[in-house]
């Protein structure tokens, strides 16, 4: 019996020590800092009383501080009628709860960061989060959402209009058919978690020229409330084209690649993210649209920088993995189509500090991509639209990375893929025989310009970028200068193609479409039909872009490829067929 009761001893003191190894390793692969505040820290307003605050330390803050150094702690209060600071591009990070007694404060600045770890941790007491619009005009509006909760709207921006505060709402009428619109909402109601609001600018300022609309100002808004954590749901629009306005809940920036990745069962894989950029004006786009892997802005009155162009380097300058949306900042995503009970999420490992900007944050150079932006401009209006070349991106749509049009004003310029017009759209490794349909619609009948925006990666090295229109039969290099032509007002999408070689399409060759090329998985081979296309060749990749197969000297209509070498995984399979090439997605 003694044995027994030993043995089952040590098997239970083995489970627990195996468990708390096992919680120990997940939590570390979930947080990057850990604690067990088993010391205290407190601030005197002078100096403090346990050497300066670490993860293991709970902080006491009893007297005045303002810091412009990153602080980190096990828990955090405030109290004795103390106020802490957390200054411009400044990250206080707190594994567990925040308490902030009655008549104390934590102000976290415009552009700084409060992230916390423990997703159960509670909070206790308000904050104030500081957010800054960009520079706007009186009519102007921006769409908010709120990182704390308890947030009045109208006391968030007093002197907006009452009539002035707006949400994104659905009506369904008697006879059945569905509108969507922004509508107005009670100012009197308090922001809801991860929801975003369209408010305008105030209706009067001091500010020299602002009342009569000749002066753009900077509104500078607190939220005040207790601070949003852990992991926060938000149901998603499944009516009309089911788009819903959301935003980041939290007072730290949130990173948009960890963003995409969480929500792809919900997201539409057609659509980008969508941040409303406009000076008041009914011919220009509202929105900018942003993707995994490229940004494209929109113009209002012609003054870019009221449609997002002031943010054109910050995301196209440079890498996409540490792009971010900032507190306070709300935008516009598409529900998928079919999904049952559609849930929106956010939680603590998509936050993001020491970000240092105004609106979103990138560092070096990404050469694995090659993009170029073009523009559609003309007497009354703008777009843009970008293509994005990668080895780990298809012909068809692929989420998180191509953004279809949302909106257009007086003009729209896009790009055409599996029957759908979009802003940005991701493409496989460049080859110079590919060919890109484009579209365009124009309100009204005149003359209009594209040009070449911007470029990087193998565009950067002279290669030929010609618009070919199909009307005219002119084929144009926009590396040497714009094309100017006239069109009636409508939708054209048969007019223009994109290519890479003068001669890279006859006028009696038509350009191949993805829908024409079947690819499907019996037993182990890999089925690739082309119908009466010739298949010139074959690569397959997997998705970090590393070759498994290629045959160059296919010369048929049909292939199959036999005894793979590949785990269980999604491939990419790139065909280049007489008419030009397709990549297709294949779970192999």
């Amino acid at each position: 019996m003694m044995k027994n009761f030993t043995t089952n001893v040590n098997l239970r003191a083995l489970y627990l020590i195996f468990l708390l190894s096992f919680l120990h390793q997940a939590n570390a692969q979930n947080n990057t800092v850990q604690g067990d505040c088993s010391e205290l820290t407190t601030w005197n307003g002078s100096s403090w009383s346990n050497g300066e605050p670490s993860i293991d330390k709970k902080i006491v803050i009893a007297g005045n501080l303002a810091s412009a150094s990153a602080i980190t702690g096990c828990s955090l209060t405030v109290n004795n009628g103390a106020q802490l600071t957390i200054a411009s591009g400044t990250t206080l990070t707190i594994e567990n709860g925040i308490s902030v007694s009655n008549g104390s404060r934590l102000v976290v600045e415009d552009n700084a960061n409060l992230l916390q770890i423990n997703n159960s941790a509670v909070n206790i007491g308000n904050i104030t989060v500081k957010k800054n619009s960009s520079s706007l005009y009186k009519l102007d509006y921006t769409l908010w959402s709120s990182p704390v909760s308890g947030q009045q709207l109208q006391a968030f921006s007093p002197a907006t209009s009452s009539s002035r505060f707006y949400e994104y709402t659905y009506t369904t009428s008697n006879a059945g058919a569905v509108s969507e619109m922004y509508n107005t909402t009670n100012a009197l109601n308090n922001f809801e978690v991860a929801k975003a609001y369209l408010i305008r600018m105030p209706n009067t300022d001091a500010a020299q020229g602002y009342n009569n609309g000749t002066t753009a100002l900077t509104f500078q808004g607190s939220f005040i409330g207790a601070p949003n954590n852990g992991t926060i749901t938000k149901a998603l629009a499944t009516q009309g084209s089911r788009y819903t306005a959301v935003g980041n809940p939290y007072a730290s920036s949130i990173s948009v690649q960890d963003f995409f990745a969480a929500n792809s069962d919900v997201l539409d894989p057609s659509a980008g993210l969508y941040f409303w950029r406009k000076k008041y004006d009914t011919n220009a786009g509202s929105y900018a649209t942003l993707t995994q892997d490229a940004y494209v802005y929109n113009h209002a009155n012609g003054e870019g920088q009221y449609g997002g162009e002031q943010w054109d380097d910050l995301f196209n300058g440079n890498t996409s993995e540490n792009w971010v949306i900032n507190p306070g900042q709300g935008f516009m995503v598409k529900t998928a189509e079919g999904v049952t009970n559609p849930q929106l999420t956010f939680n603590n490992a998509m936050r993001r500090g020491d970000v240092h900007n105004n609106q979103f944050f990138r560092t070096a150079n990404d050469d694995q991509k090659s993009r170029l932006w073009l523009n559609l401009a003309g007497n009354d209006g703008f777009s843009q639209a970008a293509i994005v070349y990668s080895a780990t991106a298809t012909t068809g749509l692929d989420y998180g990375r191509d953004g279809n049009v949302i909106t257009s004003g007086a003009i729209a310029f896009y790009s055409i893929a599996e029957a759908t017009n979009l802003t940005i759209q991701a493409r496989p490794a460049f080859q110079n025989d590919d060919v890109v349909a484009m579209g365009y619609t124009a309100s009204s009948t005149g003359t209009y310009t594209i040009s070449l925006h911007r470029k990087d990666g193998l565009f950067t090295n002279g290669q030929d970028i010609f618009i070919k229109d199909a009307q005219t039969g002119v084929i144009h290099n926009l590396n040497n200068n714009n094309y100017t032509f006239t069109t009636e007002a409508g939708t054209f999408n048969n007019r223009f193609t994109l290519v890479y070689r003068s001669s890279a399409l006859g006028t009696s060759t038509p350009a191949l479409t993805a829908g024409e090329v079947i690819i499907f998985k019996k037993d182990n081979s890999i089925n690739i039909s082309a119908g009466s296309t010739q298949i010139i060749g074959l690569t397959i990749y997997d998705i970090q872009g590393r070759v498994l197969f290629s045959n160059p000297t296919v010369n048929a209509t049909k292939a199959i490829i036999n005894d793979l070498q590949a785990a269980k995984e999604i491939l990419i399979v790139e065909i280049n067929t007489e008419k030009g090439k397709v990549s297709k997605k294949l779970l192999f």
